[in-house]
């Protein structure tokens, strides 16, 4: 017997409904512009390099501490997604968000 995937499993989970709100957006936004940005890179970690013909971006990081509603909702979205569509094994937030700013 080859073993297969569950029926109900899949690779794709879609909302109806927004996430946040536009003022909890707006909060996010405020936060992240509160931290220190720094020039994105890429490759990723302490190899990571300044390319601006790949990413020209300014990033930042949102600590738990100061938007603990928000890693509280995004983290009941992720659990409920993974139940619905993917059953992984004890998935949680694990690092902060990060907030990215592209120029126009």
């Amino acid at each position: 017997m080859i073993p297969r995937m569950p029926r109900w499993q899949s690779y794709v989970a879609t909302t109806t409904d927004p996430i946040f709100s536009p003022q909890q957006c707006q909060m996010i936004v405020d936060a992240g512009h509160q931290q220190k940005p720094e020039v994105a890179k890429v490759g990723g970690g302490d190899k990571g390099a300044h390319d601006t013909k790949k990413r020209v971006t300014t990033i930042s990081w949102i600590p738990f501490n100061e938007m603990g509603h928000m890693y509280r909702d995004l983290n009941n979205f992720i659990q409920t997604a993974n139940e619905n569509h993917f059953g992984f094994g004890d998935i949680q937030v694990s690092e902060n968000a990060q907030f990215t700013e592209y120029p126009e």
